[in-house]
């Protein structure tokens, strides 16, 4: 405070007397009993007021033994070695967003500040990174760049963009509340927990709006909605993170008209509070909630993500909360991977869900005294619709007494059949997974098996999405599991990878390979008396440049010569393969004249430009 520094009362009262008291002050918890308390005491005596209207206040960084650092012991980590490694972000981060900032002690350890940054700025870069891909990819197909719309991503009627916005207009509504009083330590764990909303769940369930495969307006929307996320996320993380705020935003304002020149030109954003939807918020929590709870109940019967399974049940107390999970089936479902999404009310199934109910002894018991036996009893005695009803209400009537949540233990337990279903616990409810899938769902988490070798081999060639390629398997043998699954899921795996694989037998011969021919072990799962057996396979993929195919019976019609038939093939596969795909996108006839041979070849007749068109028209 500006007692002396300001030479009062001898000089600048006017000045002092304006600033007097002070907006707040910063301290550690080792100055509460000195220059605190001088402080106050001056203040008090002085002007019968306390010297400041608000105290910030930190904890003491200690050595991870809880010991206080010391040189002489060295017993901390050097701070330029932290910096080198992690960042100066990572280590504030690390530092904000402990017990330090609530005036409490941190044992200082340099794994907290490497989990900050594997867990929150890795995943948050990442998700910046999707948008500059997305964006850059964008460009290229329809030759404009990416332009700041705001209007648009407001517009959105997309229930995951609508949640997002909401999102971060209440974190900012939220932080603008909290930082007007001065409560710092609120802010940081609720920011950490948006970054976590925007990688961990609505970048991943909507990588295939930005990839454009949900059409050019999808995507457009999405970026839109990405853009405005990032920029709201950097105003508000740039006191907190202003290295890693200032890079992102350096590359986000060529998209913004008359941008300031940095990030902290700007201040936190305005509230938009027409984009605040409490209701979607809500839901998503629940959503949220069930799916982390269904994680939990297949790494508990060792299923994977990748086995799809029959259904996923949320039997709750409040219809809202069943209203929401009906509302969001779509993502349920997907992020699930389950066939079907039920829900139902406790009070309905009684077959499935019964309550446990234990009364609270030592209240009641010194509340009743020598009646609590028989007050005891009729609780005891309670039916499933009543303790329903009392779930809903909060309190009930026993024997003339009414009781509340603190006098009632009142918890749910699933009762049905325990071979097809398990269960976990959710706030107010359940959430059962039927654990038993059938010989088809089986099938289709071998063709994920598949998908993901695929992907894997594409990543490790260094190929991009729009890379046009083929892919030829080969199985240990005709009648394998392996086999049987890559015929009857081919359309599937198509679907999925936009790749149809298919035998390395009609591979032609002249197809250049990409990578070398690799042998994966793929997990197959089969059923085996009701229950899942394991087992793996070899598989032989290779990957080859796209190429063109040959009708075998239509070019012998057209070129009888086997001699002259195999040069016109041969020239046409000398030819550019994206040259080809860009003339006859379309259909067309391509003229060959070869070994005094000329020869009128129909795309989708005589060659296809992709196996898939190959196999759809049974050419192969």
């Amino acid at each position: 405070m500006p007692y002396a520094q300001q030479h009062y009362p001898f000089e600048n009262k006017e000045k002092f007397e304006k600033s007097f008291p002070a907006d707040f002050i910063a301290e550690g918890i080792d100055q509460t009993r000195g220059w605190f308390y001088t402080l106050m005491v001056l203040s008090t005596a002085l002007f019968d007021k306390p010297p400041f209207k608000n105290l910030i206040c930190n904890g003491l960084v200690q050595a991870a033994d809880g010991r206080k650092m010391s040189k002489r012991l060295k017993n901390y980590p050097e701070p330029t070695l932290i910096l080198d490694r992690y960042g100066a972000d990572s280590l504030r981060l690390y530092l904000i967003n402990s017990p330090v900032v609530r005036a409490e002690d941190l044992p200082f350890r340099e794994d907290g500040v490497k989990q900050v940054l594997k867990d929150l700025f890795l995943p948050w870069y990442h998700g910046y990174r999707l948008f500059v891909q997305s964006a850059n990819s964008a460009e290229l197909l329809t030759g404009a760049p990416f332009v700041r719309d705001e209007a648009k991503a407001l517009g959105s009627q997309n229930i995951m963009d609508r949640w997002i916005m909401a999102a971060c207009n209440s974190m900012v509504e939220y932080m603008r509340q909290e930082m007007e009083a001065y409560r710092l330590y609120t802010v940081v764990s609720k920011l950490v927990g948006l970054i976590d909303s925007l990688t961990n769940w609505y970048l991943r369930m909507n990588k295939e709006r930005f990839g454009g495969e949900r059409g050019a307006e999808e995507r457009g929307t999405s970026l839109c909605v990405l853009f405005e996320v990032l920029v709201m996320l950097c105003r508000m993380m740039a006191p907190l993170t202003p290295f890693f705020t200032e890079l992102v935003y350096q590359n986000l304002r060529r998209a913004i008209p008359d941008a300031p020149a940095s990030i902290h030109f700007l201040m936190i954003p305005e509230v938009n509070r027409d984009a605040i939807d409490e209701r979607i918020e809500k839901d998503m929590a629940i959503m949220t909630q069930v799916i982390e709870k269904v994680r939990i109940i297949r790494d508990r019967h060792k299923l994977s993500m990748r086995t799809p399974l029959p259904s996923v049940t949320m039997i709750h107390m409040q219809q809202d909360a069943l209203d929401a999970v009906t509302r969001l089936s779509t993502y349920i479902k997907e992020e699930l991977n389950v066939r079907d999404v039920k829900t139902a009310v406790v009070s309905e199934v009684p077959e499935m869900v019964k309550f446990k109910c234990l009364p609270n002894h030592k209240e009641l018991g010194a509340r009743f005294g020598k009646d609590y036996k028989g007050v005891q009893k009729q609780i005891n005695e309670l039916s499933h619709e009543q303790l329903a009803s009392f779930m809903q209400k909060g309190s009930i009537t026993v024997g003339g007494h009414e009781l509340g949540k603190s006098d009632l233990l009142v918890a749910l337990e699933y009762v049905g059949d325990r071979s097809k279903f398990d269960s976990d616990a959710c706030e107010d409810g359940l959430v059962t997974l039927d654990i038993k899938p059938d010989d088809a769902m089986l099938e289709e988490a071998t063709a994920r098996e598949v998908c993901a070798k695929v992907q894997k081999m594409r990543k490790e060639a260094g190929l991009k999405k729009e890379d046009k390629v083929e892919v030829s398997y080969a199985c240990p043998a005709d009648k394998s599991v392996l086999a049987r699954v890559l015929d009857s899921q081919a359309a599937y795996i198509a679907d999925r990878i936009n790749l149809q694989p298919l035998p390395t037998s009609k591979l032609p011969s002249r197809a250049v390979p990409l990578t070398a021919t690799k042998t994966e072990d793929v997990r197959v799962q089969t059923l085996s008396e009701g229950n899942i057996a394991m087992g793996s396979e070899p598989l032989e993929l290779t990957l080859v440049r796209g190429c063109v195919f040959f009708s075998a019976v239509a070019m012998e019609k057209l070129v009888p010569d086997a001699a002259a038939r195999d040069d016109v093939e041969n020239l046409v596969h000398c030819k550019d393969h994206a040259a080809l795909r860009a003339q006859f996108a379309s259909g067309g006839k391509l003229t060959v004249t070869v070994s005094g041979v000329t020869a009128v070849l129909e795309c989708g007749v005589h060659f296809f430009l992709s196996s898939a068109d190959a196999l759809k028209a049974r050419a192969l």
